[in-house]
């Protein structure tokens, strides 16, 4: 290598790094907005008269690939994922979901007490895990699968017993393409499948009292 070719490779690389730290790409940057969207499915209805057991503590969700995501995954046909909104992005899914199910349980009134902290004593705890989480735009529908785990400590133990396994599907139709359509029938859908783990969460821990 001769002395013009280092020179010719010396400015390359110095006038890319001046396109990254403060050129054009930085010029660029400045021009994406990013917007941030959550996820939120209140739950409807006044809570329980009474609760059925003292505590529950709402353990980490996991969120299965390729939906660990923040862009929104949608799925195009039988065999391809791919995400799109580059500049809209979720609330991280993992948070997100786990807050909405802190919220819901603390409005049912099933438990004298919904927390995120493993605290002494008898309780439950509840267990998610987001299996998938896309929009179908064959047909136009968004899904969303959560495999549910409700487990009981054993008193003075510290063993734990699972009472309820389950996978819980739904799918719901949106609009559009557009964001806000997505996030609204994803909340619309969480709703539905809410319900259903609620009731099956009341029924065992009747089942448990019995």
């Amino acid at each position: 290598m001769n002395g013009k070719t280092k020179k010719t490779i010396v400015s390359t690389l110095l006038l890319g790094a001046l396109l990254v730290s403060g050129g054009c790409l930085g010029f660029l940057g400045k021009d994406i907005q990013f917007q941030s969207f959550m996820i939120e499915a209140p739950r409807p209805g006044a809570p329980v008269e009474k609760p059925l057991a003292a505590r529950l503590r709402v353990d980490n969700v996991t969120v299965l690939p390729p939906f660990n995501v923040r862009n929104f995954v949608i799925r195009k046909n039988d065999v391809e994922f791919a995400t799109t909104y580059r500049a809209e992005l979720l609330i991280g899914l993992d948070s997100n979901i786990r807050n909405i199910v802190f919220r819901w349980f603390s409005a049912s009134g099933l438990f004298g007490e919904v927390n995120f902290r493993n605290q002494p004593g008898p309780k439950y705890s509840i267990a998610l895990g987001v299996t998938d989480f896309h929009a179908d735009v064959t047909e136009k529908k968004a899904v969303v699968e959560l495999h549910v785990a409700l487990l009981r400590e054993q008193k003075g133990s510290g063993s734990k017993e699972i009472v309820l396994t389950k996978t819980y599907r739904g799918k719901e139709p949106f609009q559009s393409m557009d964001a806000t359509d997505l996030v609204r029938a994803y909340d619309r859908l969480l709703v539905r499948l809410l319900q259903q783990i609620e009731g099956d969460v009341a029924s065992t821990l009747k089942a448990q009292q019995q």
